[in-house]
């Protein structure tokens, strides 16, 4: 029984890992900088592994930092994902359109190579017009003429050459006439940007996705944000402190003017209004006139679901077409907007045999071209046949369409269950059943499987990752909290593995245990002296020892190879 849970273990771990894709890419904190400034680039690798990473040649750059590699690895809902990155620090060595070449990186995919990337550098001129603000908020919307159902998104963002490490906002409007929801944004990093000649450093503060209910000229009052401005005495570090002064910014008011969406819309249009895509599929192409055909169609776009029904088809000569029912009806981020994706199910009858074609299509509005569109999809042939003519006889009467068989060679239980061949069958199923399940327990009590030293051994990757899932955020840190997590983890990982105390005991007593086992290497028990040591330096000597991300890394390595 175990082994075929391992099979299906490892075939959702294959799908998962499938799902997420292997991505390389490349990506900037500022695409336009001053001549005697930097920039930041970083080469990320996701969901995978890599090896024989190849930087570009930077040859209008000067290379001042870098390469940094870092890499990490998170558990969310069971799902692991993991990112690896390359990050340089450059320094233009002249202005205008520079071009950061491709990176490669060698995957079990194959070679992969990211975008190039533009940098636009300007000449600092002292004579350019400046800006004499040290930071201000602006508040953005996505159009200011819009269509109701529309999806836009209002935006309240920092620019800044302060410290500011707190910030609140006080929007000051009911958003009467919209449906809101919020947007995170917490991963979005902060950035660079030159505003008429001065370089500041941005960060969106707050996003919010406002979908029209009603047409009419609306007014979005302007915001009261209030932040808080690191001392001069304070430790630099963006949005972080204790010793902050109040200083309170009014944002800019704006103005929408929402409207109805065009009379002329075509007969597939449901309600949609943005940017949308469908596609349909058929569970079958060959049936009977006794049988029932099932579409499904699925439809995701950024507008307003709730103003979204399903789609309806131009009458047919050769299916009776029932109404759908909605299978999904789901709500993501992607890309800075909130999406939707809903898929229906439609019950279709053949009205007589022969080959039919049929052609689903779904129309929709697009705010930036101002016209409905539609999409057609033209399904593959399906062939019908005659049947008895029997299994829709009553087709009219029926009020779930669902009721209807999809096939007729299916028997039907007998009038009569108790005692009959079917019930006894299955009773001497369940039976077995139930006898196998004792059996197994019974086997997992003799082996010891049952026992919590050997659940902990097993688990003992699970939850060493984890631990360093959470100690990931110190590692920048350098502080004598992470070092001391770290050695706690490896210990915790050794008591869960090779069932040593390690918590309990020092280190000395700790390597002298694992020197005993078999499983181990001499170079892996030197490696984990190595990390204790270097931990115990760094907490008491941080001058003296490693980097915390190379600690970081050689740690994670040597779980892995332990529990490979």
């Amino acid at each position: 029984m175990r082994f075929f849970l391992l099979i299906i273990a490892t075939y959702l771990q294959l799908g998962n890992i499938q799902a997420q894709g292997i991505k390389f890419y490349v990506q900037t904190d500022a695409r336009e900088i001053l001549d005697n400034s930097y920039v930041d680039v970083e080469f990320v690798l996701e969901n995978g592994d890599g090896k024989n990473f190849r930087p570009p040649s930077f040859k209008d750059f000067r290379i001042i930092a870098g390469p940094n590699r870092s890499s990490s690895m998170s558990i969310v809902n069971g799902k692991m994902s993991k990112k690896m990155s390359y990050g340089y620090t450059l320094r233009p060595l002249k202005t205008g359109s520079l071009i950061i070449g491709a990176a490669a990186i060698e995957s079990f995919t194959g070679i992969l190579y990211t975008e190039t990337l533009t940098v636009e550098v300007v000449k600092a001129n002292e004579s350019t017009k400046r800006d004499k603000r040290d930071y201000f908020v602006e508040t953005s919307l996505s159009d200011t003429t819009a269509y109701i159902g529309q999806q836009l998104i209002l935006s309240y963002k920092l620019y800044t050459r302060l410290d500011i490490r707190s910030y609140n906002i006080d929007a000051g409007s009911d958003f009467e006439g919209f449906y809101t929801q919020p947007i995170n944004t917490e991963r979005e990093a902060a950035r660079r940007e030159l505003i008429n000649g001065v370089e500041y450093t941005t960060k969106v503060l707050r996003k919010i996705a406002l979908y029209p209910q009603q047409r009419g000229i609306y007014k979005i009052e302007p915001a009261v944000v209030t932040l808080g401005i690191a001392s001069e005495r304070s430790s630099r570090s963006f949005f972080f402190s204790n010793q902050l002064r109040n200083e309170r910014v009014l944002t800019d008011g704006l103005e929408i003017i929402v409207g109805n969406t065009p009379d002329d819309a075509p007969a597939s249009f449901s309600g949609a209004v943005g940017d949308y895509k469908m596609n349909a599929r058929l569970e079958k192409r060959t049936l009977t006139t006794d049988d029932a055909l099932v579409i499904n169609m699925s439809i995701w776009g950024d507008g307003d679901s709730k103003t979204v029904l399903p789609p309806n088809w131009m009458e047919s000569d050769s299916f009776d077409i029932y109404d759908p029912n909605t299978l999904r009806d789901s709500l993501y981020v992607s890309n800075g907007k909130r999406m939707h994706k809903k898929v229906y199910e439609y019950l279709l009858v053949p009205k007589y045999p022969g080959t039919h074609i049929l052609k689903p299509e779904f129309s929709f509005f697009s705010p930036d071209s101002q016209n409905y569109i539609t999409i057609k999809k033209v399904l593959p042939p399906i062939n019908v046949i005659q049947g008895s003519g029997t299994a829709i006889k009553d087709i009219a009467d029926k009020k779930d369409p669902l009721e209807l068989s999809h096939d007729s060679s299916v028997k039907t239980w007998p009038d009569r269950v108790y005692g009959s061949l079917y019930h006894n069958l299955f009773l001497v199923f369940m039976a077995l059943a139930v006898a196998s399940i004792f059996i197994y327990i019974a086997y997992l009590k003799k082996s010891g499987k049952t026992s919590p030293a050997y659940l902990a051994r097993q688990k003992a990757r699970e939850r060493a990752l984890k631990r360093l899932c959470e100690l990931e955020a110190l590692k920048s840190s350098k502080t004598a909290a992470f070092y001391e997590e770290l050695t706690r983890a490896l210990k915790q990982f050794v008591e869960d593995k090779y069932m040593i105390p390690a918590l309990h005991i020092n280190r000395s007593e700790v390597m002298q245990s694992l020197q005993k086992l078999s499983q181990l290497d001499a170079d892996q028990i030197k490696l984990f002296d190595a990390l204790f040591e270097e931990a115990e330096k760094a907490m008491y000597a941080p001058g003296l020892s490693s980097s915390p991300e190379k600690l970081y890394d050689q740690a994670l390595q040597l779980i892995s190879e332990l529990e490979s």
